[in-house]
């Protein structure tokens, strides 16, 4: 057994001798890498829970450049060895967007996990963000097979020619709209919008669901504001593929006037 491993040893060193993961080779996917100062890395490893960004050279597919911001992303993933960050671009734009995620997909060993939800999200109508696999490197250092994700914000929407004025994020496993979850809106969800009274909507819902006595009118009045087929088909995708973080987390609510 001893000549056996020695032997495979030996096999797996020829094969690999000549492979070098320092050459910002894309391997035929899209190429995303990151230069960042050793000052500028301490700190955003230093502040790994408040997701300081760090300012960082962002380039894309080798085509575009762009000084900015990367910050680590995610919640429960941040205790995993492989990060995710989000990209900013500041006053730039990489197909009209001004951020991405770079998602690591720290649960999923297969990397394809996330690419087959979202073509079923898409199969059931639903607006869902452009997703790739890319060749990740920081400071000339391959860190591996990522995902290139767009984030979902008011340029989203437009892209999709949806007229969007506020958006929710749900957050924090806060957000699955059982009655004891109504006084914590505010740490559910995230909001994005002009509104002042900027949780309207939600408690909308809430109020419906919870003092509403008469289905009928539960259902006339649910209908009047929210698009229940669209949310009906997030769920029942959500089921299907066992999307554990997609109940009462990681979701996005988004009102428009139509």
């Amino acid at each position: 057994s001893r000549i056996g491993c020695l032997l495979a040893c030996g096999i797996l060193a020829v094969a690999c001798k000549d492979v070098n993961f320092s050459n910002e080779d894309s391997f035929g996917l899209r190429l995303v890498t990151i230069q960042i100062t050793p000052e500028e890395y301490g700190l955003l490893a230093g502040q790994l829970l408040s997701k300081r960004p760090a300012q960082a050279e962002i380039r894309v597919a080798g085509e575009f450049k762009v000084q900015c911001s990367a910050s680590y992303a995610g919640r429960s993933s941040l205790d995993s060895y492989r990060k995710s960050y989000d990209l900013n671009f500041c006053d730039k734009t990489y197909s009209k967007r001004s951020s991405y995620r770079l998602s690591a997909q720290a649960i999923d060993k297969t990397m394809i996990r996330s690419l087959i939800g979202y073509e079923l999200f898409k199969f059931m109508g639903l607006e869902t963000p452009a997703a790739e696999p890319a060749a990740a490197y920081i400071n000339r250092k391959y860190q591996g097979l990522y995902l290139f994700m767009e984030t979902v914000k008011k340029e989203f929407f437009k892209a999709h020619k949806l007229n969007v004025d506020e958006i929710y994020k749900a957050r924090y496993a806060n957000a699955g709209f059982r009655l004891e979850f109504s006084s914590k809106i505010p740490e559910a969800f995230s909001y994005e919008g002009k509104g002042e009274d900027r949780f309207t909507f939600i408690e909308a819902i809430y109020k419906a669901l919870w003092l509403e006595p008469r289905d009928d009118l539960f259902a006339k009045t649910l209908e009047s504001f929210m698009d229940v087929d669209g949310f009906l088909s997030y769920m029942a995708v959500a089921v299907y593929i066992n999307h554990w973080d997609g109940f009462d987390n990681n979701y996005f609510l988004a009102y428009h006037e139509d």
